[in-house]
């Protein structure tokens, strides 16, 4: 079960958008907010990150990880990968 540990205020983070197919992981190293692409990005491309694990076991179905999304952050997920699983 996903339990917080600890609590950061990164403003530069908020600025990142949720996808279910994220192309950026982040991570805290020595209190830095560090964010990396997964794969290259075009210009002008949206930089999106997941909110929550959104590949365990469990989550292969949209249903599933909108359901923990609206549970935990309130809104209803629309990105690529949602919307082709329906």
């Amino acid at each position: 079960a996903w339990q917080d540990f600890a609590v950061g205020i990164y403003p530069s983070g908020a600025m990142l958008n949720h996808s279910c197919a994220p192309n950026c992981l982040w991570f805290v190293e020595r209190g830095v907010l560090v964010v990396e692409t997964l794969r290259p990005v075009a210009a002008g491309e949206e930089l999106c990150i997941a909110y929550l694990p959104v590949s365990r076991r469990g989550d292969e179905r949209a249903e599933q990880r909108r359901g923990r999304l609206r549970a935990q952050f309130g809104f209803w997920c629309m990105c690529r990968r949602c919307e082709s699983d329906q």
